[in-house]
């Protein structure tokens, strides 16, 4: 028994504690698991932290739905073409201002009126269908300013329907100035360069350009993201703490939710960097009022003036 019992005390016992690479294997094992994803540092005082994914997006959505208003200012690139956007957008209208090509044009909408107003290169500006994905001011509203004194490429170089060659048409100043086709055109722009342009309801126009004024529309493309939504941990944005959302990893686009007070949805992140929208002064008013009448070009039904309407509409 003696002997026994020395056998027993002698065999090696089994460590309770792994051993260093089996720890740090297990450790690694279990970042793989959860590190795919990082969690915000705590939930924020709305608790949007510790909703899913899928639910504070869905947070986010309504609390912008449920805004009257909102600031939205950033780049959107869409059919290879960059617009920079600072749009003010309430319940009864928007105002702002939309850059594309170097070309700047401001867009009101008061109810359901639309106007434009943008400097002659704006209405000068190339030929486009109107039908094209993506707005254009030269599908009607550029187009028409050419039309208005004759053919659009011959005015642009200065020259009239009627000469002789094309060479001796090409900046031309002092036949251009001669040329009452010409001054015509060059009238038409200068007029609708100074003025608001009133879009038709029924012309193609007012469907490209509305969007840019209808909250609900642009808030709807904000949360369009592609790809398994996960949380990429929380920073600080303007002051603000947010919580970001990114889909398929970053590829598929990101959301930043404001965490402290409403979950507004602050800053959005296209995929694959095709724009950033920042996002801001939810709730807060927006002071919309028509032009006065006569800082208004009003063509009717169609965006089609003849000459003589473009060129003489205020004399």
């Amino acid at each position: 028994m003696p002997a026994a019992a020395d056998a027993v005390a002698a065999r090696p016992r089994p460590s309770l504690r792994p051993a260093p690479l089996a720890l740090l294997a297990v450790l690694t094992a279990l970042l793989v698991l959860t590190g795919c994803t990082a969690a915000a540092s705590d939930p924020g005082s709305n608790l949007i932290g510790d909703d899913t994914p899928d639910r504070a997006l869905q947070r986010a959505r309504e609390a912008a739905a449920a805004a009257e208003s909102v600031h939205l200012a950033g780049t959107v690139v869409s059919a290879d073409r960059e617009y920079e956007l600072d749009m003010r957008l309430g319940a009864d209208g928007a105002i702002g201002r939309i850059t594309t090509d170097g070309r700047t044009f401001e867009l009101l909408r008061v109810g359901e009126d639309l106007y434009l107003k943008g400097g002659e290169d704006f209405y000068a500006g190339p030929r486009e269908s109107s039908e094209g994905a993506t707005p254009s001011p030269s599908g009607s509203a550029s187009g028409q300013a050419q039309d208005a004194g004759g053919d659009g490429e011959e005015q642009q170089d200065g020259g009239a329907e009627g000469e002789e060659s094309e060479e001796s048409g090409d900046g031309d100043e002092e036949e251009a100035e001669a040329d009452p086709t010409a001054a015509a055109s060059a009238s038409a722009l200068e007029l609708l360069g100074q003025k608001y342009l009133k879009v038709p309801a029924g012309d193609p126009v007012y469907q490209q350009f509305s969007v840019f004024t209808d909250k609900d529309a642009l808030l709807a493309d904000l949360f369009v993201l592609n790809g398994a939504l996960t949380q990429d941990g929380d920073a600080v944005l303007d002051g603000t703490r947010v919580l970001r959302l990114v889909a398929d990893g970053g590829a598929g686009g990101a959301i930043e939710i404001a965490m402290d007070g409403e979950p507004y949805p602050l800053r959005y992140q296209r995929a694959a960097g095709t724009g950033e929208l920042l996002l801001s002064e939810f709730g807060e008013p927006v002071e919309v009022a028509a032009p006065e009448q006569e800082q208004v070009v009003d063509y009717g039904d169609e965006l089609e003036p003849s000459a003589t309407e473009s060129a003489g509409t205020e004399e």
